[in-house]
């Protein structure tokens, strides 16, 4: 009964990929906004490398598992950010490596300038941003079980390959207490097609709609923050998707969270903030259906270095 579960999972998903192409998810999506949105590349103003390394369903062989290493920075006198990254996300038989540079521009508003206490400082602004990347993507249809082994559109048996581009685009809105961004992932719609035996495979890239929202609530004499956020989702072809999440922030100490996915899942979050330069974070998801004890759980780590300018120290 497992086998059988495992199987009609992996068809599902491969299915979905061919249908929809889907872009690859962050549990921490907090912590991986610029991956999100473009626009978002070096805000914080200073630099920050980052790791990630999400194991989904822990429980199902060959399930997704996506790997991430990024770089962004800010040039804060120039109301520039920049960044770099490489990828890798794995769904049963589908495989994507990709990598590219990032890129955003700040318009500040300098009529309003708001300042906290303990000497942190924040302005609004409205920010544009585009990634461009090279995108490797693999096909093992040894991997794929089907009904029919001769089937002519998936030509079980062999390996497929392509490398083509990719590319993002965003725009964000973001004050001290609020912000609002909105960004287009896989901007290109690509075709992917490959040739074999005289047979012609069609996997479409379908853009992807996202629109990012939420605040900053501060307390405490501005020790402690909440930032309750939401990330809505939509695919061309399929269906509307949300994740609301809340955090509560010790500032420059760590956090606590969670999150609820529309899809029936719900996210546990916690980090913790070393010396203001190391960020260790982790998320534990949870599927909320009865396939949960053949799924098995989902676990997201997140590590990140800053190299902080002396005034913000």
């Amino acid at each position: 009964m497992q086998k059988n579960i495992l199987h009609i999972v992996l068809l599902i998903l491969f299915a979905t990929i061919l249908q929809a192409q889907q872009v690859y998810h962050y549990s921490l999506f907090s912590d991986n906004s610029f991956m999100i949105n473009p626009a978002l590349t070096g805000i914080k103003n200073y630099s920050e490398v980052n790791a990630s390394f999400r194991k989904q369903w822990h429980k199902v062989d060959k399930s997704p598992t996506t790997s991430l290493l990024s770089f962004n920075s800010g040039i804060p006198n120039k109301h520039i950010g920049f960044g770099a990254f490489i990828y890798d996300d794995q769904t049963g038989p589908n495989a994507l490596t990709g990598a590219g540079f990032s890129f955003a521009y700040r318009i500040l508003d300098n009529e309003k300038y708001y300042k906290f206490k303990r000497r942190r400082m924040g302005t609004r602004s409205f920010s544009f941003g585009l990634n461009a990347s090279l995108v490797y993507y693999r096909l093992n249809t040894r991997s794929i079980k089907l009904d029919n082994p001769e089937d002519p559109t998936i030509n079980a048996g062999a390996n497929r390959y392509k490398i083509f581009p990719d590319m993002s685009f965003g725009f964000m809105y973001n004050a001290p207490k609020f912000y609002l961004g909105f960004s287009i992932p896989q901007l290109l719609n690509l075709n992917i097609r490959y040739y074999a035996d005289a047979q012609l495979t069609d996997i479409k890239k379908m853009q992807h709609y996202y629109i990012q929202t939420g605040g900053r609530i501060y307390f405490g004499d501005d020790k402690y923050s909440l930032e309750p956020s939401i990330w809505l989702k939509y695919v061309i072809g399929g269906f509307p998707q949300g994740v609301a999440n809340l955090r509560f922030n010790i500032i420059d100490k760590g956090y606590v969270g969670a999150s609820y996915r529309s899809i029936n899942g719900l996210t546990l979050e916690g980090g913790v903030i070393i010396k203001k330069k190391f960020k260790i974070g982790y998320a534990y998801d949870i599927e909320m259906s009865r396939l949960i004890k053949d799924l098995g759980m989902t676990h997201e780590i997140y590590l990140s270095y800053r190299f902080v300018p002396k005034y913000m120290k």
